[in-house]
């Protein structure tokens, strides 16, 4: 996969990571789904233009995710693709968000349906950003679970294929498209994209089992207890950071090392913070670079001693 640039700007580089990171998933024999690395390969190349000039005044991609409700990672996620899908040279974006209703309930919504005008196809595109730790070191896809411990990637995968991607195939999501003047084939995709954290001695020694059916060039992370810190950190001579929620997406860059922290003040950190919470933390582990600004060089989440339990 070509690298994503080190954009100088956070949302930049979010929107560059939506478009141009690996995904997760693989299409099996089963069916052909998702999208694969080739297309995420040939648009980030197309949109690479757009992004710069994006790096050079962020404004409008701002103001973009400013409108939305965006105070959700997922729902941040989903509007950096629509603003892919808005600004694409290629593509006329039909609907985004359209619910689905059968009588007086909803069913359910197509994430996005736009149109590739090269072929002037009509796709379906359910759109998905998840970031999933291995409990323990075995294949199964259950045992890859979100930080909150309710999500777990069997079971979202279940949902997209066998629930939300097949909406169009309805009689109700073929009533709502037709309202939408939209009446030709519609052709299912899956847009799915993430991290898979992995315990840290088996991440760094590359001992680890990814899941079934998955990328193995998918973007990857280290998981730790806090009762592992102190050991973890002697291991490790760097400098490190507490990723904000809203800064999960692409890595860390940072141009000033006011808000760095050294191995002893992360571990105090840390174990204040896990004295009274029980959400995992995401940390990132910086390098300075030859530019003088300090680039992640990996990250892995925090869990508290008996994660997946924790208190939301």
């Amino acid at each position: 996969m070509e690298s994503i640039k080190n954009y100088n700007n956070q949302i930049v580089r979010d929107l560059a990571w939506v478009i141009g990171s690996s995904p997760l998933i693989f299409n099996n024999n089963n069916n052909q789904l998702f999208l694969e690395q080739e297309f995420f390969e040939i648009e980030y190349k197309k949109f690479s233009p757009h992004l710069d000039e994006l790096d050079n005044n962020p404004k409008r991609l701002i103001e973009h995710i400013n409108n939305g409700n965006n105070h959700l990672l997922g729902k941040c996620f989903e509007s950096l693709v629509e603003y892919w899908l808005k600004f694409s040279t290629d593509k006329q974006l039909l609907s985004h968000n359209l619910q689905v209703f059968k009588g007086r309930n909803t069913i359910g919504e197509f994430d996005f349906v736009y149109r590739e005008l090269s072929n002037n196809k009509v796709y379906h595109l359910e759109c998905v950003g998840k970031f999933y730790i291995a409990q323990k070191n075995i294949s199964d896809q259950s045992n890859f679970i979100g930080p909150n411990a309710i999500d777990n990637l069997e079971r979202k995968l279940n949902k997209l294929i066998n629930e939300q991607i097949l909406l169009s195939r309805t009689e109700a999501g073929m009533d709502a498209l037709q309202l939408e003047d939209i009446n030709q084939e519609i052709n299912p995709k899956i847009f799915f994209k993430g991290y898979l954290f992995y315990y840290a001695d088996l991440f760094f020694n590359n001992s680890f089992i990814i899941p079934k059916d998955s990328n193995p060039d998918h973007p990857k992370g280290w998981w730790i207890y806090t009762k592992d810190v102190d050991y973890f950190l002697s291991q490790r001579n760097s400098k490190w950071i507490v990723v904000e929620r809203a800064n999960w997406i692409s890595k860390v860059i940072l141009f000033d090392d006011s808000s760095i922290l050294s191995n002893k003040k992360l571990a105090n950190k840390l174990k204040s913070y896990f004295s009274i919470n029980t959400y995992p933390l995401l940390i990132s582990e910086l390098k300075e670079n030859n530019d003088n600004y300090f680039v992640e060089i990996s990250r892995g989440f925090v869990v508290n001693n008996t994660w997946p339990k924790i208190n939301l």
